[in-house]
């Protein structure tokens, strides 16, 4: 069970030589090789510099008091009690040691994520402005310098500049009501120019053109065929085994190698899984996708979820992991691959994410993964394990998600929520679909 797992991993020295082993049966070096120093940092933290010494010392003391017993009986009840005492009291110390490191931790990763994701908010309520500059003063006073009209229409002209470089990402109607909006904005203030600083000024352009452009930063407009694909699977695999049906995929033509321009539509069949994956094989593209289940609400995803957000990522995923890569490999074995990929949305993309990076040493490598807000805090095994690995990991997430702030932030895409859906909830799939 999960939460057996997740207490032997708080165990000292124990704990992080399980996960090492467990970590080396899987294909993760990176994370075996930190679970190995985790297991030297606690032995130095329970027996402390000149560890050596003291054991040597405590042996030679048990020695001289085991040659004053005379019997074979009285020694081994001797040994016996010495050696329970020793051990009860090394546990004790090493597990309060351990809990203690481990609520500091938890305690840094979530005060992380938590100033992330207040910037964040920050972000979302300036719109697409920067971080405001605070007003520039003369040297020796207090006293503001007055913007003049030609330096804020020149502000005003960047920001239209710094907005055009991504109009091939918007429909050209989209940035002329935002290039429109941004006018009038500017007629408007052009008379109260003498009141405002430059920065508050570009600050307004900036929010009008995100404003009427709020709609075009959605994971609809901004992803890829193979995203949007992946984004529908991971959403087919929450229903049931036998409701699972084939999906028709638009695949851009360089995937099926047509020679055109053209975009082609494309049958992925659903070819098996269980109630927490679920595969689909294109024919065509000899192309396998796994796709991960995220949490339901039964009793086994709960204790996942509650290991994640205690930082115990690798037991709350390793049976998940272990299931997950010996059902791909029969898939594989059944049909012709030339790419395997993986993806799952909330918990079915860590495990996902976990076991693309995993899969590289294995025969059914996966060539990249696909994860929708996936949960867990800041990890540093989990970062090294993903971008040391051959395998490309795209995080997509959508601003605002609590769960998946802190997971692999270097490697994220951030999107706006879905037009219609503004007060959904940030994490649900429904964002990531048309």
């Amino acid at each position: 069970m999960a939460w057996l797992r997740g207490a032997v991993s708080l165990l000292p020295v124990v704990g992080p030589a399980v996960d090492a082993t467990d970590a080396a049966s899987q294909g993760d070096r990176v994370g075996a090789a930190i679970e190995l120093c985790n297991v030297a940092w606690d032995l130095c933290s329970i027996l402390g510099p000149g560890a050596g010494l003291r054991a040597g010392l405590l042996a030679s003391k048990m020695g001289n008091h085991a040659s004053r017993h005379a019997g074979k009986v009285a020694k081994r009840r001797f040994f016996s009690r010495a050696t329970w005492r020793s051990s009860r009291r090394v546990l004790k110390w090493g597990l309060k040691k351990k809990l203690q490191r481990k609520v500091g931790g938890v305690a840094l990763k979530v005060g992380v994520a938590a100033i992330a994701l207040a910037d964040e908010k920050a972000y979302m309520r300036c719109g697409a402005s920067d971080h405001r500059q605070r007003p520039r003063l003369i040297a020796g006073t207090k006293r503001q310098v007055p913007a003049v009209p030609a330096a804020a229409a020149a502000a005003a002209a960047a920001a239209a500049e710094h907005e055009a470089h991504n109009t091939h990402k918007l429909g050209m109607h989209k940035f002329g009501a935002a290039a429109a909006a941004a006018a009038a904005l500017a007629e408007h203030e052009a008379h109260n120019t003498h009141k405002l600083g430059m920065h508050k000024f570009v600050s307004r352009v900036r929010r009008a053109i995100f404003a009427a452009g709020h709609g075009i930063d959605t994971f609809t407009h901004l992803s890829s065929s193979e995203s949007q694909l992946h984004a529908v699977l991971a959403d087919s695999v929450y229903l049931p085994c036998d409701k699972r049906k084939g999906v028709v995929a638009t695949v851009d033509p360089h995937q099926i190698q047509s020679g055109d321009d053209v975009c082609h539509a494309v049958w992925y069949a659903y070819v098996g899984g269980s109630k927490y994956r679920g595969f689909w094989y294109s024919a065509a593209l000899c192309h396998l996708v796994l796709a991960e289940r995220g949490t339901v609400g039964d009793a086994d995803d709960l204790q996942r979820d509650a290991l994640l957000a205690l930082s115990l990522g690798r037991a709350a995923m390793s049976g998940r992991a272990r299931d997950s890569a010996a059902e791909l490999a029969e898939q594989a074995r059944s049909h012709q691959c030339r790419r395997i990929t993986a993806t799952g949305h909330s918990l079915g993309g860590t495990v996902a994410a976990y076991v693309t990076c995993t899969s590289q040493q294995s025969t059914s490598p996966i060539c990249s993964g696909h994860v929708f807000n996936p949960g867990g805090l800041p990890d540093c095994a989990r970062s090294l394990s993903c971008l040391l690995a051959s395998a490309e990991i795209v995080v997509h997430r959508i601003r605002g998600d609590k769960i998946s702030v802190g997971f692999l932030p270097a490697l994220q895409r951030l999107y706006n929520r879905r037009p219609g859906y503004e007060e959904t909830d940030s994490h649900r799939m429904v964002h990531f679909l048309k």
